[in-house]
């Protein structure tokens, strides 16, 4: 099997390691590397090389059971491609036998129709696939160490900006559409999104009157 060779110049490793670090950083996702192949020259330098090495297989077991840590945007959409093709036209069994193979729990539906209906879907499989590979990648990270105090407490830095960049992308599709009224009259939807709840500035505002209508509710009351 062929690896991608990766950039080990910044690292301190054993030279006849140097294909089985390739083959275990394979299975890394990219923003993962730098931290773990700084804790491995780290280990290297100050206990040695089988140290080192147990440290790296120390990360690998974490990986057990994340199938979708390191799949690039083109072969998840493939992957939601071939999975709705499955999902066309089976039951409740199969589909929750085929959701637990990629470890995602079945669709939340008013009722087994509509959520057959998503299984079928490969749109709702890729936002599904992306959504579990996230979780997948953000649940190593912090098992790693990577997310907590002092370092990045909350998400890691490489989520946010994907989800900053999801968030651009689908702004810019919905600058490009527009709604029309039974009228005839048309409304930009990303101008309909800025002023509707769903912007978290309104969302927000709205928040902020709830709550001020609810303490001088309280105050009334004498609370």
């Amino acid at each position: 099997m062929n690896f991608q060779a990766y950039d080990l110049s910044q690292m301190q490793y054993h030279r006849h390691d140097v294909f089985w670090l390739n083959e275990q950083l394979s299975k890394l996702p990219l923003a993962l590397h730098h931290p773990i192949q700084f804790n491995y020259s780290y280990t290297f330098e100050h206990s040695g090389r089988q140290a080192a090495n147990l440290y790296l297989l120390s990360v690998m077991e974490l990986t057990a059971g994340k199938r979708l840590l390191v799949q690039s945007d083109s072969a998840l959409r493939s992957k939601a491609y071939r999975m709705a093709r499955v999902g066309k036209g089976i039951g409740i069994a199969k589909a929750e036998a085929l959701l637990k193979s990629v470890g995602l729990p079945f669709p939340t539906a008013q009722d087994d129709a509509s959520a057959l209906a998503r299984i079928a879907c490969p749109i709702w499989w890729a936002h599904a696939l992306r959504k579990q590979q996230d979780r997948e990648q953000e649940q190593l990270a912090v098992q790693v160490g990577l997310v907590r105090k002092g370092r990045q407490p909350y998400v890691t830095t490489a989520l946010l900006e994907r989800m900053q960049a999801r968030h651009q992308a689908s702004l810019e599709i919905l600058a490009n559409y527009e709604a029309i009224s039974s009228e005839g009259d048309k409304v930009n939807l990303l101008d309909v999104l800025k002023k509707s709840v769903a912007n978290p500035k309104i969302r927000r505002m709205e928040l902020e009157v709830r709550m001020r209508g609810s303490e001088a509710y309280a105050t009334e009351q004498g609370h």
